[in-house]
């Protein structure tokens, strides 16, 4: 039997078991919670056709239909799921090597070790669910930033970094950044975990959880992101050529390990969500995504499973910084201290400084907000900021609709742009301890 349905068939026996037990789940209070993010994962590529298993289960769900990522890569979302705040206030949305960059040149500059990680001094939901008597499980497939330098591992009890798992078996080194290429015996291997992977990593933690107490658990899905790099390099782009074909394929990947998951999570909370979305060869080039706040790179799924938070509808227009706003609300907690928030009226979004060689030096995108009937971008030029406002839906509309959106969309993003770091810096400049250095450089991160 594969290993990967073996592991399923158990943790179905688990469920079976449990249903069983009289364990009580079905108490106003959550004992249960399921947060699941599908890298990557547009929202127009999360449908019944790609997602039967998920929208089945999801029928009696809400199911948002405008919610968006604060920012369009990885690392930051993450970040922001995790502390509620945005990318601006929790300053992880760097990487180790990234260049500096102003208005006329590229240049290297040493980065400060808390632009690349959650502060320790930040709460994260994790953190306070620990305290509240929950035990906090994490599996994180994407090879990048599991690590525990980027710190998005803060408050998890047990945080399965999938990637690790993969260079012990394989015994070999990475060739280098977003490449994770192997040839072992002349078979070719990809460190990327798969959904399959990653299920059989969840399934052994849920054999070892105390049934009896409550349980958050994280999961994070790398396959939509990843594409590509589960095929080897030659053929890589023979399948972008195609690419609309094999992200709906990685979908179904994922939809493919859910249903015994999501029945273990059955009578508690579930919420399941992307952390941006990507190019799939039309607008953007396959997989590439932060590079732009366009929709198309920031709208995400969301759907929340047990649990109508107050205020809220299917057509709200929400971002990922208020899940933690809803989970404490399901669970009747509260942040412990004072918290800072930014509410604005349209879901925003945070852009870096992308050193991309392709893009023009002097210009890039650096914030974002979405309406129901366009977004606006704020493009930082070398003589300052230059708004630009584009309709998304086909719909005619007078002038003075379109003047009354992109003015509602600027008085919402002027605050945006002034949102300052939370969380002071340390001052200490790329001190890695020594298993984080020889595993960010085997991943190319750092020479």
């Amino acid at each position: 039997m594969n290993k990967a349905i073996k592991a399923l068939f158990i943790l179905n026996l688990i469920v079976l078991f449990i249903a069983s037990s009289g364990i009580n789940v079905t108490s106003d209070v959550p004992k249960r919670i399921l947060l699941i993010i599908m890298d990557g994962a547009r929202y127009d590529y999360c449908t019944s056709e790609t997602m039967p298993n998920l929208f089945s289960f999801m029928k009696e769900a809400m199911v948002f239909k405008n919610a968006y990522a604060p920012s369009s890569w990885t690392l930051p979302s993450h970040a922001s799921l995790f502390t509620g705040l945005y990318p601006q206030q929790h300053g992880a949305f760097r990487l180790p090597n990234q260049l500096e960059i102003n208005d006329n040149e590229r240049f290297e500059k040493e980065i400060n070790i808390d632009d690349i990680s959650i502060s320790q001094e930040a709460i994260t939901l994790a953190d306070v669910l620990r305290r509240a008597g929950y035990q906090t499980l994490g599996v994180f497939g994407n090879p990048c930033y599991g690590y525990p330098i980027f710190n998005l591992n803060k408050g998890f009890e047990t945080w399965v970094n999938v990637v690790e798992n993969k260079l012990k078996i394989t015994g070999e080194k990475s060739r280098g950044f977003y490449s994770f290429d192997y040839e072992v015996f002349g078979k070719f291997y990809t460190v990327i975990p798969c959904a399959s992977e990653v299920a059989t990593e969840v399934t052994t933690l849920l054999q070892t959880v105390d049934q009896g107490k409550p349980i958050f658990f994280f999961i994070n899905f790398e396959d939509p992101i990843a594409t590509p790099l589960y095929f080897p390099p030659k053929k890589r782009e023979a399948i972008k050529r195609d690419y609309k074909k094999h992200l709906k394929e990685s979908m179904r990947k994922i939809d493919d390990v859910l249903p015994p998951i999501l029945s273990f999570f059955n009578d508690g909370l579930i919420i399941v969500t992307s952390d941006h979305g990507q190019g799939d060869g039309t607008k953007f080039i396959p997989t590439a995504h932060f590079t732009s706040l366009h929709p198309f790179q920031t709208k995400i799924p969301l759907f929340i499973h047990n649990f109508k938070p107050k205020g809220l509808d299917a057509n709200r227009l929400i971002d990922l910084t208020k899940i933690i706003d809803i989970i404490l609300k399901a669970t009747g907690l509260e942040y412990p201290g004072k918290k800072v928030y930014y509410r604005p009226d349209f879901p925003v979004a945070f852009g870096h400084l992308d050193p991309h060689s392709r893009n023009p030096i002097g210009e890039h995108v650096r914030f974002s907000n979405y309406s129901n009937q366009g977004h606006l971008i704020l493009v930082r030029t070398s003589s300052g900021f230059v708004k630009r406002f584009t309709q998304d839906q086909s719909n005619e509309m007078t002038i003075f609709d379109l003047l009354r959106i992109e003015k509602d969309l600027s008085e919402t993003i002027l605050p945006f742009i002034k949102l300052e770091r939370i969380f002071s810096k340390t001052k200490e400049y790329q001190k890695l301890d020594e298993k984080n250095l020889e595993m960010l450089k085997s991943l190319g991160y750092i020479e």
